[in-house]
C-alpha cells in the first residue's frame, strides 16, 4: 500500500521484510466511542506521558499495542513503530465533555 510504502522509506527500511499488522478491532466500540477500560488507560497514559493524548485515534493505537503486547501477540523485544499522522483534533469534543 502507499501508506505502508511511505512509512518504509521514512524508517529506511524495507517494506517487505518487515510484517505489517493492521488492528481492525480496536475501535473500543466506534468511531469516537470510549468505554470504561479505554478512558481508564486513556488517563494513565497522559499521567505517564505527560502530554495530552487523543482519545479518538492515538488512545485507541497505544491500548491496542498494550493489550497485543499483555496478551504475547507481540514482544517488548520487537521493535515497534506508531506513525501518527493528525493531531489533536478529538481532545476537542472530549474537553466539550
Amino acid at each position: 500500500s502507499v501508506a505502508v510504502d511511505r512509512a518504509a522509506d521514512t524508517l529506511s527500511i524495507d517494506a517487505g521484510s518487515v510484517r505489517w499488522r493492521v488492528l481492525n478491532d480496536a475501535h473500543c466500540g466506534g468511531y469516537a466511542k470510549v468505554n470504561a477500560d479505554l478512558r481508564t488507560f486513556h488517563r494513565l497514559l497522559e499521567q505517564q506521558l505527560g502530554e495530552p493524548v487523543d482519545h479518538v485515534y492515538m488512545a485507541k493505537v497505544f491500548y491496542a499495542l498494550y493489550q497485543s503486547l499483555q496478551a504475547g501477540e507481540m514482544s517488548d523485544a520487537n521493535a515497534i513503530a506508531v506513525i501518527h499522522s493528525g493531531g489533536q483534533q478529538g481532545r476537542r469534543g472530549l474537553l466539550e465533555r
